[in-house]
């Protein structure tokens, strides 16, 4: 790993609560244990036709895809992604010791489904996303 790379992983193990978008940076947020809210918007447009055309996601965020559509950490989508919603939540969340606790312990668990902790984000995110496709690849398959 290089050395700015250390020093980010040092950042999120240090930090007490995470805002972050969607991407590997959830994956890296759960493997140094820092619990985390996702925010995310796209264009509209984009945003429809991945959503009627191509799939219809119950969640964006990785973690909570490998936790079979768990609400590990909270997700603000689209119109959903207000400065008061983030704020509130990241409020009720740092307020909640048990809660912090809850997500971390949750997050390790699906951690554990995704792969070995040891591996880079990214690669724990390319196998969690090609199982996701293979595993809809069959559903969607003639008998």
């Amino acid at each position: 790993m290089a050395e700015e790379d250390d020093r980010g992983a040092d950042i999120m193990a240090a930090a007490d609560y995470a805002l972050a978008c969607s991407g590997t940076v959830t994956s890296e947020l759960a493997v140094q244990g820092t619990p985390f809210l996702v925010g995310y918007r796209t264009g509209w447009i984009t945003w429809t036709l991945a959503r009627y055309f191509l799939f219809k996601p119950n969640h964006i965020t990785l973690l909570n895809i490998a936790a079979d559509d768990s609400d590990i950490a909270p997700e603000f989508i689209q119109t959903e992604l207000k400065a008061t919603a983030l704020a509130a939540e990241a409020q009720a969340m740092l307020a909640d010791d048990g809660r912090r606790e809850a997500q971390i312990s949750a997050q390790n668990k699906a951690l554990s489904r995704m792969g070995e902790r040891d591996e880079v984000a990214a690669e724990i995110a390319a196998k969690t996303i090609l199982g996701v496709i293979s595993d809809r690849r069959l559903e969607q398959s003639p008998a």
